[in-house]
């Protein structure tokens, strides 16, 4: 059984069809990428996942339990945590208070004996934030409020997490370090979903690729079929020289 399912879900705003007729299964312990041109659909499927929104129909199936029903916070406690393109930590709070909110949403509900504090420290050790435990979340640059925005993701403690471009905008040696932590994750038995415009973290990183253009997928495989698919590189790029240049396709 895969850890996540969607079967046949078709999301419109007014006239505007967001999301038409999309299946796909998330299998555990994968990395799953998600791919497609600005506007294709991809934050909307996570919106969903997430239960932000909710399809006008189709069925969203986690652990083989249906979704669909759930408020967001539901969604979180059954193990999906997600990351946002836009992150909006608090500014205004310490580091590590951030991640003491994000721990009392996770779907294991902690023994009111645990210590916050010491989790807390721990999560912020392990995606690399420690020593800024202390300072004001706004005073982070944007590749340590990326990595804010993943702590409070695990502090829910998700069997299934979805990372909405949180390789955007980083330097080139922060994508490495990004990558890394993305392993550490995968390391950990989390099944990973994630939305990237960087092809080379996408090809490097995921086991397979879904494609989706206009709201519809119009393809699913490994980083090379994908990459060397002239409908992806189409459609995705418009071009085949731009998608060479982007890096999909054959040099």
């Amino acid at each position: 059984m895969a850890l996540l399912e969607v079967k046949s879900i078709t999301k419109k705003f007014g006239g505007l069809m967001a999301i038409r007729d999309v299946s796909f299964k998330v299998e555990t312990d994968q990395i799953l990428g998600l791919i497609g041109p600005n506007g294709a659909g991809k934050t909307t499927i996570f919106n969903l996942l997430s239960g932000v929104c909710r399809p006008n129909r189709g069925e969203i199936f986690y652990k083989g339990t249906p979704i669909l029903s759930l408020k967001a916070h539901q969604v979180c406690r059954l193990g999906i945590a997600r990351t946002y393109q836009i992150v909006k930590p608090f500014s205004n709070m310490k580091v590590i208070d951030n991640v003491k909110v994000a721990l009392f949403f996770g779907h294991k509900l902690k023994d009111r004996h645990t210590d916050e504090t010491e989790e807390s420290e721990s999560i912020l050790d392990f995606i690399g934030l420690s020593s800024k435990a202390n300072s004001l979340a706004k005073s982070l640059t944007l590749v340590d409020r990326k990595r804010l925005e993943i702590a409070r993701a695990l502090a829910t403690h998700p069997d299934l997490l979805l990372l909405d471009e949180v390789i955007a905008g980083l330097t080139p040696t922060e994508v490495l370090h990004m990558v890394d932590l993305i392993r550490k994750i995968h390391r950990k038995r989390i099944t990973i979903l994630m939305i990237e415009h960087v092809m080379r973290v996408i090809m490097e990183l995921c086991d397979e690729i879904i494609v989706l253009d206009h709201g519809e997928l119009i393809a699913r495989g490994a980083p090379q079929a994908i990459s060397t698919n002239p409908a992806v590189i189409n459609a995705y790029l418009g071009s085949t020289n731009a998608g060479r240049e982007r890096g999909l396709g054959k040099a």
